[in-house]
């Protein structure tokens, strides 16, 4: 799977109070009539918690690997004295965002160690366009960094 690239995003929410937000290789989309997206979260780690008791959720679209690692290894309370956020209708909105969407919690499933969080669209802002942060190889990549350094590559091959 290490060589699949995969879509990173921050999915952010309120829950007691406190913003929480956490990175995330498995958002997608499910469906457009209705507006239906979805994310998974690991049981094992109590990251399903917050988004299922707060019904509702933030996905934000970033094109900074610091703020992917912030969001993937830094301790969860700690996350979001290191960013710039305001306050959404469904949680925080990352200030270093280039798009967000807005969700309220339609479904949970639960399969094997993970649950699936499938949330209906309430709201899509697009501040600008940028190209996307991925997954690949076990590193974060910008999305034009991965194809100059897999031309570079092919290259020397």
């Amino acid at each position: 799977m290490r060589t699949l690239p995969l879509g990173i995003v921050i999915v952010t929410t309120f829950w007691n109070n406190l913003p929480i937000g956490m990175t995330v290789n498995t958002f997608n989309s499910v469906s457009l009539n209705p507006p239906l997206i979805l994310f998974l979260a690991d049981v094992t780690k109590g990251n399903e918690k917050p988004y299922e008791e707060s019904g509702m959720f933030v996905v934000n679209f970033i094109d900074d690997v610091e703020i992917a690692r912030i969001f993937s290894s830094e301790d969860v309370h700690q996350r979001f004295s290191k960013v710039k956020y305001i306050l959404g209708n469904c949680g925080p909105i990352l200030s270093k965002a280039y798009a967000y969407i807005e969700a309220k919690v339609k479904d949970i499933v639960s399969e094997g160690d993970h649950k699936i969080i499938v949330g209906e669209v309430k709201k899509i802002n697009v501040t600008n366009y940028s190209a996307s942060l991925i997954y690949y190889d076990k590193m974060f990549w910008r999305l034009q960094e991965l194809f100059s350094a897999k031309s570079s590559f092919r290259d020397h091959e």
